[in-house]
Formats: C-alpha cells, structure tokens, sequence
C-alpha cells in the first residue's frame, strides 16, 4: 500500500497484483469522511469462487484509520475483475 498526502487530501493506494489494478481510498482528515474507488472483487478462475480478500484489506485500511465510507465510485467497466460494490454497503 502507498500512502500520499495531497492537496489536503490522503491517498491510499492498493495494488491488486494478479489483475494489475490499483484501487484507492481518498479520505479528508479532517472529516474523516472517505470514498473508496475502483475496488477489486477477487475471482480465481480454476476453482470458479470469488474472494474478499481485497475488499478486506480495504476495509481494514478503513477501520484502522477511523474512517466513514460515504461514497464507492467504480470509475468504468471492469474487464479483469467483479466490482466488490454491493459487499462495501
């Protein structure tokens, strides 16, 4: 995971190395209001079964650092992976 702070803004960024994807949690420090963008839902294709193996590490990220969730934002169409949308509400 990179952590960058930016403009006001903290930038948390995963790198899902199997689907080459990055997702992010940009969050307010203040607020302590963040939005989750582009999360992964794992899939391994040989056994046809998803995971929240991702998804987790996202929410732990979201956990640890005392923040709200107030928007997911899946920025387009995902061709190498299922979007954890529903699994974050």
């Amino acid at each position: 995971m990179q952590i960058i702070d930016h403009g006001g803004a903290r930038i948390a960024a995963l790198h899902d190395k199997k689907t080459g994807s990055w997702q992010y949690v940009v969050s307010d420090p203040v607020s302590r209001k963040c939005a989750i963008i582009d999360p992964v839902w794992d899939f391994d294709e040989k056994a046809a079964a998803t995971s929240t193996r991702n998804a987790d590490a996202i929410l732990d990220y979201v956990k640890a650092e005392g923040l709200t969730v107030e928007w997911l934002l899946d920025t387009h169409p995902h061709a190498a992976h299922f979007s954890p949308a529903p699994f974050h509400n």
